[in-house]
């Protein structure tokens, strides 16, 4: 009996531990661009882009992922913006939340929050669905070539 509880505490936990793994060459049909995910495990996820790769963790952390200058012809600075992301997985989802911060030249600061949940359907295409802070929902399929 005590055998059988080790084993599925075992069981149990290597669950807990497991996520879906997204690695693969896909077809986004709406914009028609091809994308390449590589995924070290649980830990991480690499987008392989034509201008680069870009690496995600997926511990649940908040990370700075993009900074940039809005500037007028005349080099005046009229916002900053900062994007902030967070990845973890859930059960066989990737969650993403997104923020971006825009700090404008009189003070003002304005945050915008939006968050995903991204899974792969029985053909293993890569849905995701965004959803805003007014409750609109956006589905994006990606398409598995490889």
């Amino acid at each position: 009996m005590f055998k059988l509880i080790v084993l599925s505490f075992v069981f149990a936990t290597q669950a807990s531990f497991a996520c879906a793994d997204f690695s693969g060459e896909y077809y986004e049909e709406q914009d028609g661009t091809y994308l390449s995910l590589t995924q070290n495990g649980c830990e991480s996820i690499q987008y392989n882009y034509v201008e680069g790769p870009i690496v995600r963790m997926t511990d649940g952390k908040d990370y700075l992922v993009n900074q940039y200058d809005i500037v007028v012809e005349e080099g005046k600075v009229l916002a900053s913006v900062k994007i902030f992301s967070s990845n973890k997985f859930k059960g066989d989802k990737l969650i993403t939340n997104d923020r971006s911060e825009v700090t404008y030249a009189s003070g003002e600061i304005e945050i915008e929050k939006v968050w995903a949940e991204t899974f792969l359907n029985k053909q293993t295409d890569m849905i995701s669905v965004s959803h805003g802070k007014d409750g609109s929902k956006e589905t994006t399929i990606n398409k598995r070539v490889k």
